[in-house]
């Protein structure tokens, strides 16, 4: 379930920007977050909490298996080897639009940490 960012959340300084094209009312992913223990089980989170919601579409959640890419020298290397479970947030454009979407949110992780993504996304 998305929630909405509340004040007093403490928002990463520089947003990650990110432009990205969907044909029609195509669900694409934008992006994806995942946070395991040492020994590669998920932790709680992450959470997608919207900042500025998309105009002309609707952002949601969901559990998505995906690699990770930690690097060697990082205890959870080993955790690359097998899909793990996190979260994707995913855009699809309301039925007829085309032309630009924009919107803010963040991925908020299990120790409050937090990453901004900035979105901009042309429909075809």
């Amino acid at each position: 379930m998305l929630w909405l960012a509340g004040i007093g959340l403490a928002m990463a300084e520089e947003p990650r920007k990110l432009s990205l094209n969907a044909v029609g009312d195509q669900e694409i992913q934008v992006t994806n977050g995942i946070s395991l223990a040492r020994d590669c089980l998920p932790r709680s989170g992450p959470r997608v909490g919207i900042i500025e919601a998309p105009r002309h579409g609707k952002l949601t959640e969901r559990p998505v298996d995906i690699f990770t890419s930690y690097k060697a020298d990082n205890p959870r290397a080993p955790c690359n080897e097998r899909r793990s479970r996190g979260i994707g947030a995913y855009y699809k454009a309301k039925s007829g639009f085309k032309g630009v979407d924009r919107f803010r949110f963040l991925l908020v992780y299990y120790d409050g940490t937090a990453e901004t993504y900035q979105v901009e996304i042309k429909v075809w």
